[in-house]
This record gives C-alpha cells, sequence and structure tokens, in this order.
C-alpha cells in the first residue's frame, strides 16, 4: 500500500478505495450500532468543515472538542483538520464530576493554546460553563446541537506541507495544565500506518476489523482506531468506554461475533473482564477469530496475562494473539509491538537491576515500528550497551514537533532528533522491556524501587491481580521520605481488611527488603485513573495531602 502523506487525502482515497466498508458506533448500552460508509464519512467531515468555516474558524486556529465517543466527535476532529485547523480533545466532565473543576482546567487549556472555540455535547453544560461566571472563559463555547444548526460552506480541503502539524494531543498531564504535543501530517499517517504494518496477522488488512472501547482523545484511541481505520480501509466498530466498563461482556460477545479482528487496550481491562464476566458469558462467547490483542497504555502485568488467557481459554482464546506494545503521545503513538506472534514473553532483570527493586521479571513490549529507533542511555546520555536498565530514548517520522508555545519543556525532551521518553527499559536482541518510568523512582534509604513492583506485590496479595494498587512518594527530600502504598480493597469486612494490610506489608518487605511507610485500604474506585484506566498517580497524591481518601483501613 502506498502510503499517504496527508490525512485529508487519506479520507478521500479510502472513500473511493473501500466504499462499502465504514465506521460504526455503538450506543451506551453496546447493543445498537450506528453505521456509516466511508464516502457518509467524507461527507460528514466536508459538512462539519463547512460549519467550523461559518463560526470563521482558518488553518492554524485551535479548537477544542469535549465530547464523548461520537459522530459530533469525529466530524468535529477531522472537519477541523480539514480546513487546516488544529483540534484538540479534551474529556468530557465525569457524570459524577465537578462542573467548576473541570471548567478550571478546560479554561486553562484554552488560555495556554489560545483556543477559539470548544465544542461540548449540550447547550445545559455549554450554559453552565458560561453564565454566572466573574471571569469568562478564554474561547467560546458552543454545544452540539447550536453546532449542527449551522447552516455548512463547501469548503476545499486544506493543502498543508507533510511536515506541518495536524492535531494537538495533550500529554497524561494528572496536574496542572497538560502540555500539548504538535503533532505532524506525516508522522500521524506513518505511525498508524506502521503500528499495523507490525501487528499484520494472516488476514490481509482489509478483512480484518478494528473493535474498541478506548475513548477517541486518548492516542491509542484515535490513533490506533480511527486513523488506523482511515489509513488501512479496516471496518472500524467503536463501543464508548461506559459501554464497556459496564458491561465488559458486550464487548467480547462482539469480538466473538466480528470475524478476524484487532484491538487495543490497556492492562486493566483485561483484569476487568475476568472479574466481571461471568462463566456462562464465557460458554456462549468464540474468541478464536481474535488475532491481535494489543496491549499498552501502562505497564504490562504478566499475572493479568496469564489469568485472562486461562479464563478465556474455553472461548478459543489463545495467548499467543497479546501482543504487549510501547508508546507515548510525544512519539504520536506506537514506538515499539510485540512482532514475533509469541504471545507475552518475560525477562529478569540484570544484576544491575537491583536498585530498581531486585531480580524480577518484566515483559518485552516488542521490537521498533518501522522507520523508528530506539535507544537506552545513562544519566548523562551515553547510549548504553544491550541488557542494562537506562532511560528510554526515541527517534523516528512519529517523533513529535515540540509542546506547542513551550520551548522549555521542549527543549527537556528534545535534543537532535531523539525523544526522551522519561521510561525506564532495557534492550536484549533489538527488542524493549520496560521497567518502570524514570519520575516515578521511589527512593528509601538510597535505594530506588519502581511504583510498579511495589503495585504488583501489593495486588498479588490482595486480590490475585484484580485489586487496583497505586505506590507513591510523600516527599523530595530523600533523607525523610516515606512511600505511601493505597489500594482498593475487594472487601469491606474489617477482618479480612487487616489480614489484607499485614499480609501486603509482609510480602513487599519479603521480596523488595523494605517497610512501607502507610498502608490506605480504599473502597473500589477510590483510586483516581484517566478514562483509558491508567492511575493517576499525583492526583491520589494530591488527596492523600488533602485528606480526602477516607481509608477503610490504614497501617
Amino acid at each position: 500500500m502506498i502510503e499517504p502523506l496527508l490525512l485529508p487525502s487519506a479520507l478521500i482515497r479510502v472513500a473511493a478505495s473501500h466504499p462499502s466498508h465504514g465506521v460504526g458506533i455503538f450506543d451506551r448500552s453496546g447493543r445498537k450500532c450506528d453505521r456509516r460508509t466511508f464516502p457518509e464519512l467524507l461527507a460528514m467531515v466536508q459538512d462539519f468543515a463547512g460549519r467550523w468555516q461559518i463560526l470563521g474558524v482558518t488553518a492554524g486556529d485551535r479548537v477544542i472538542l469535549s465530547l464523548d465517543t461520537s459522530w459530533m466527535w469525529i466530524g468535529g476532529w477531522l472537519g477541523a483538520v480539514w480546513l487546516g485547523a488544529l483540534p484538540v480533545a479534551v474529556p468530557p466532565p465525569g457524570h459524577l464530576g465537578s462542573i467548576e473543576r473541570y471548567r478550571l482546567r478546560l479554561d486553562a487549556v484554552m488560555r495556554k493554546l489560545d483556543a477559539r472555540y470548544v465544542l461540548v455535547p449540550a447547550g445545559s453544560l455549554a450554559a453552565e460553563l458560561t453564565v454566572s461566571h466573574e471571569e469568562p472563559l478564554a474561547g467560546t463555547v458552543i454545544a452540539a446541537d447550536r453546532f449542527l444548526s449551522l447552516t455548512p460552506t463547501c469548503p476545499q480541503p486544506n493543502r498543508p506541507e507533510h511536515d506541518d502539524v495536524v492535531s494537538l494531543q495533550l500529554t497524561s498531564g494528572s496536574t496542572g495544565t497538560p502540555k500539548a504535543a504538535m503533532l505532524s501530517h506525516r508522522g500521524l499517517v506513518h505511525n498508524a500506518m506502521a503500528l499495523q504494518e507490525a501487528i499484520a496477522t494472516d488476514s490481509a488488512p482489509h478483512e480484518a476489523s478494528l473493535t474498541g472501547w478506548l475513548p477517541l482523545h486518548h492516542d491509542m484511541g484515535l490513533i490506533g482506531y480511527l486513523i488506523s481505520s482511515i489509513i488501512t480501509g479496516m471496518n472500524l466498530w467503536l463501543f464508548p468506554p461506559t459501554a464497556f466498563l459496564g458491561r465488559p461482556n458486550r464487548w467480547l460477545e462482539f469480538v466473538s461475533n466480528s470475524g478476524p479482528c484487532i484491538t487495543f487496550a490497556p492492562n486493566f481491562a483485561y483484569s476487568h473482564c475476568v472479574q466481571y464476566c461471568t462463566a456462562r458469558d464465557i460458554r456462549t462467547m468464540d474468541l478464536s477469530q481474535w488475532r491481535a490483542a494489543v496491549v499498552g497504555a501502562e505497564m504490562v502485568r504478566p499475572e493479568t496475562m496469564e489469568l485472562f488467557s486461562t479464563t478465556f481459554a474455553a472461548s478459543g482464546f489463545t495467548p499467543e494473539v497479546l501482543r504487549p506494545g510501547y508508546g507515548l503521545a510525544e512519539a504520536t503513538l506506537a514506538v515499539c509491538v510485540d512482532q514475533k506472534h509469541g504471545g507475552v514473553r518475560t525477562t529478569t532483570l540484570p544484576e544491575n537491576g537491583g536498585s530498581y527493586g531486585g531480580r524480577r521479571s518484566v515483559v518485552c513490549v516488542g521490537a521498533a515500528v518501522r522507520d523508528t529507533k530506539i535507544r537506552v542511555i545513562d544519566g548523562a546520555g551515553a547510549a548504553l550497551s544491550e541488557g542494562n536498565i537506562g532511560e528510554v530514548v526515541v527517534s523516528g517520522p512519529g517523533v513529535f514537533r515540540g509542546y506547542f508555545n513551550d520551548t522549555n519543556a521542549t527543549n527537556e525532551v528534545l535534543a537532535n532528533g531523539w525523544l526522551r521518553t522519561g521510561d525506564l527499559g532495557l534492550i536484549r536482541d533489538h527488542e524493549l522491556y520496560l521497567t518502570g518510568r524514570l519520575k516515578d523512582l521511589l527512593i528509601v534509604h538510597g535505594e530506588n524501587f519502581m511504583p510498579h513492583d511495589v503495585e504488583a506485590i501489593a495486588e498479588q496479595a490482595a486480590g490475585g491481580g484484580l485489586s487496583r494498587s497505586c505506590a507513591f512518594s510523600t516527599s523530595q527530600d530523600l533523607e525523610s521520605e516515606k512511600v505511601v502504598l493505597v489500594v482498593e480493597a475487594t472487601t469491606g469486612d474489617a477482618g479480612t481488611l487487616t489480614a489484607q494490610g499485614n499480609a501486603i506489608r509482609r510480602l513487599i518487605a519479603r521480596e523488595l527488603s523494605f517497610s512501607i511507610g502507610e498502608v490506605l485500604l480504599v473502597r473500589r474506585g477510590a483510586i483516581p485513573k484517566t478514562s483509558s484506566g491508567k492511575i493517576r498517580r499525583d492526583a491520589l497524591r494530591d488527596l492523600y495531602f488533602k485528606g480526602m481518601l477516607e481509608p477503610l483501613l490504614r497501617t
């Protein structure tokens, strides 16, 4: 397949080459689906571009979409790209979230990006954001129904250069205002195609479908699903995240009935399926045509993958389908993915890994995708030989153009075409094994530990891999640093909670040879997470310091 260099030209091409293929979006129940072919999608995008143009949006303008997975999101995002405007996706407010907190975050993003408009799902939300506030928002809020009432023009697609910025992807910052990574047309298209080439299965690309529930404001949802579908012509089926979280069996039922398919999901999704799919659900599924289940966005836990594989073996699921991968917004998305079709593979950390928590197994996230290079460097920036742990750095077409209006932050991570990821890992046989996150190091009596190691042990002690946990430091003062561990409990029984707390402490002391400063057992769901399930470590630390965690047990 010849690789297009511009997203609008890719959309025009797929409408002509795969006119019967397209995108389907399920409702919140995960039952009813509204589908549009690629020619219909192209017409919708042109229509939405015309509405943006009526509002005065031109090339280079920043427009924010704060919407759930919907045709409004897809049309608004691609319509902005069609004009040459720069779309920015912001998660909409949760059903139980604070509107005021959402408004403050939204305003901070709008001011940082000098955004002209923010598109929200309902007029009631638009009113809450704009009425009776002393300080107006930095841009104009427009509700979906008002946007759709506009009479569109008939704009021609913008003709950018291949390396021009196509969109801004917000980084997954847990506190403060997230940075906006500038992605190029070439990087976006190339990364989506290179990812699909890396996970290619025996089926021709157009014969398989992409089936997922990740929100489109998440880079894996946007590029792994929507952009990949446009680039390859594969059918795409999207579930709202709420449909998956409420009834994960519905997602697996569709996987079971959709023929050859490819999915992307974080580690937690697989334990969620194990926990909430019943034996009856499993007996009715046929997962034998699942071609590739890419696991990324957070640390891949081999225990979770083994548990999922064992649980769903009766449905025809085979462990070789699992394809661990690694990526980040600053690399557009994909950096590495398993390309050996051998399922989850692990290695034991080398002797110098003792300073990162001892000899523990870590998962292989595969080799670099096409035209991408990876290295591991030490603190001075020198490349390390294979098998040594250091910071992962990346170069290639997918590496972003920098952070919008933030030269200092850009210079901290970009140098001579290489991106400093802030992630730790080692390379063996040209494949990457992630060991943790550089900035999340826990320093106890001068020794370094990774939160992921502590959390894996805690989850093993608390619930066999089904509980979520989060470890963090309470101080950057190395002489007085205390490690706090928060674990979501699977029960409210006082005796069981006490036993779990003691078991967690004993197991961590035995495995890592240090004592946790404080263990808090909290109700399920109390640990803040992003819409894609990633733990928000800094946000949890803030709740801890503010005394807002309300633990069931504190030891």
